[in-house]
This record gives structure tokens, sequence and C-alpha cells, in this order.
């Protein structure tokens, strides 16, 4: 894989004060004098503020299509990652489902936790990645009438997830831009804490991008020529639907055994990626796991240990999987609501493992010995993974 372009990995170095018109200490690109020499007598932003700048930029959307903006109609939709008809009406109750990603609006009163909180199926798995002619014509077989799973399904799914994971890191970028002034009215000391950690999370959110970029070239590639010889997965069928639904991708540090498969923190490569989808297709549940690219990378590795889960732990590990890495997950609230405290807890704070502030451990995927969906059976499994090595 293409290597990764250089990046400014240095700290930041605040200063009280500088020459006024010399670039700012915290790389706004704007002079000191217009930048941070008034930062502290500036009003401040009220997190109320933020959060309504931050909505207005998730609506700026675009389409995902291969061709775009070639043949694009005129109005982008709010594009279901996981189908609305199927995958999250099967799960939901009076219209709705529980989402941990709808809980960040609350996280101020909640320790900082993303406790899943009820939306409505209208709402909820939606981006704006798709216009609606391609949004339709791109995913129909994937999504309409009796849907078998097969290679070109699978790869639909798994393309869903990674326009999705695309959109979400330019919108992270967007938002970055927008909290650059989010210290406003601190004092100097808070002021250099704040720009060094936005500092960091720019940093990092180029590189998701540039690492996007080159996932997403590969699988327009792969659909323009109608080519899934290099889309990789394993999937899971279950015996009836369970009450959790899921689009996402991830960067596995970790597989199901607790061993390490890459380092994030290596910015001199391109990180190998894994899409995750469970949705509901033929009346059951069907989880797929699945990457376009070498057979004998990190991705192989974290895919292949799933595949080794023993049955009557797999849909326990996928819910590991999901709270660990996962945030665009849906779970059914009669489902959740039963389960005992502890357990909603430990799951809440798996969540928080993929914050600023969290950390990844090897044992994040291992059996946590809870069994969230007893007497569960699983139906099939369905592989197209390379050979061993």
């Amino acid at each position: 894989m293409p290597k990764r372009s250089r990046y400014d990995v240095e700290d930041l170095h605040p200063v009280r004060t500088m020459p006024p018109y010399e670039p700012c200490w915290c790389r706004s690109g704007k002079k000191w004098k217009f930048c941070h020499k008034i930062r502290e007598a500036m009003r401040p932003l009220a997190f109320a503020e933020l959060t309504a700048n931050m909505q207005v930029e998730a609506k700026r959307g675009y389409c995902s299509h291969p061709d775009a903006p070639r043949g694009c109609s005129n109005k982008l939709i709010r594009s279901h990652t996981v189908q609305r008809s199927g995958g999250l009406s099967a799960i939901a109750e009076d219209g709705h489902v529980l989402s941990p990603k709808e809980g960040v609006k609350f996280m101020a009163q909640n320790d900082g936790l993303m406790v899943p909180t009820k939306v409505g199926i209208n709402n909820a798995s939606t981006f704006m990645g798709f216009c609606g002619l391609h949004d339709g014509s791109m995913f129909r077989p994937a999504e309409h009438g009796a849907v078998s799973l097969n290679s070109e399904v699978a790869f639909l799914l798994s393309f869903r997830s990674v326009a999705y994971e695309g959109y979400n890191k330019i919108i992270s970028k967007r938002w970055s831009e927008i909290n650059r002034e989010a210290d406003a009215g601190l004092p100097f000391e808070r002021q250099a804490m704040f720009q060094q950690m936005q500092h960091w999370h720019r940093v990092g959110t180029e590189v998701a991008i540039e690492d996007f970029n080159i996932w997403k070239e590969a699988y327009d590639e792969a659909f323009k020529k109608n080519d899934y010889s290099r889309f990789w997965y394993h999937a899971v069928a279950f015996e009836g639907v369970l009450p959790i639904a899921a689009s996402g991708g991830l960067m596995p540090e970790f597989d199901f055994t607790g061993k390490r498969v890459q380092a994030l923190g290596e910015l001199g490569k391109t990180l190998d990626h894994v899409t995750v989808n469970l949705t509901v297709l033929e009346g059951r549940t069907v989880a797929v796991l699945g990457w376009l690219g070498e057979p004998d990378d990190a991705a192989q590795q974290f895919v292949r240990s799933f595949a080794e889960v023993p049955d009557n732990d797999v849909a326990n590990a996928l819910l590991r999987l999901c709270f660990e890495h996962i945030e665009n997950l849906y779970l059914t609230p009669s489902w959740w609501n039963a389960l005992p405290g502890e357990w909603q807890t430990a799951l809440v704070h798996k969540m928080k493992n993929g914050l600023p502030h969290g950390e990844r451990v090897p044992a994040g995927l291992l059996p946590d010995g809870r069994d969230y969906f007893p007497n569960l059976k699983v139906v099939e499994r369905i592989s197209a993974l390379p050979a061993p090595a």
C-alpha cells in the first residue's frame, strides 16, 4: 500500500507574547495579533452554540458514488447506512431505536459517556453521503426484494460503511476548524492545553482522511469493474433477529484473541481497515466483516480471528466489537433496558475507549463472562477468506 504523506507531528509551542504580525503559535494561519493575543478577552462560546455550528456542517454533504458528480441527481438525501426497511424496522419499537451516537448530545450530563438514547428510525443511521439517484441505483441489490448474501451484497454493505466513515472524517475536520476558537475566554494555560489537544486531533484526522482516500479509490475501482475478487469477508447468519444493528469501519489494533495486529501510531504507513455490518436479510440477522485489500494484512488476521469465535459466543463477540469500535450502532430499547445495570455500564465504558482520551486494551474483544443473547443460534457461516499462508 502507498505510504502516507509527511505530517507536522511536532507539539505546539505556546507562548504568552510574540511579535504581533508573526503567525500565531496555534498554527491557525492567522497573525498572533488577531488570534491568541486577544483570545482571553473574547466571549466564551457556549456548548449549545458549538453544537449548532457542528450540526450545520453535518448537513453539508456530497455524493460518494464512484461516478459522482457525473450522473448525480440534484438532491442529496439522508442515506441510511442500515436500511430503514428491514434492518432498523426489524429491531425498532414504536418506530424508535436506541443509539449511542445520539447520546453524544447528553455526554455532559452523563459523565462524558455516550449513553444510548432514543431516536426515530427515519433519522437513525443517516448521513448526507449520496444523491437520491445514485443511492437508489447502487444499493438496490442489497436492499430490495429477496436479498441473499453473496460477494456483491457483502461488498455493497462494505462500500456504504466506507463512505459513511469517510464522511465522518471530513465532517470531523470541519468541526476541528470550528473548535479552533472554543478556548475563547480561557486563561493562557488552558488555551495552551486545549490547542495542543486540537492540534493532535487535526493531525489524526488528516491521517485518517488520507487513508480513507486510498480505501475509497480501491472500492470505487472494484465497483466500476464489477470485480470483487479482492474483497474478502466472513459472514454469520443467526436464527431470527438480534436486537442490534450496525454499520461502520475500524482500523483494528487487537483481534478477538487479544493479539495486536497493527500499531495505530505508525504515521509512515497506511493502516488496514475492516468494515462491520449487522443488518437483517430475509428475516434473520446477518453480520458481515470484510475488507478490500491484500490477503495477508492485518485485516485478514482480524477477520480470521472473528471467524474462529465459537458459535456460542459469536453474537456476544459482535456486541463487544460494536461497543468497542462502531458508534453507528442501534439497539432494541426493551432489550437494552432489561440488561443488568452493571452490564450496561460496562458496555458504555467500551465506547469511551474510542474517544480522544480513551485507550484500546488487548482484552477489549475477549469474552467478558456475560451472555447477552441466551439461546440464540447460528444457522450459517459464509466465508470468502484467503487461504491461510
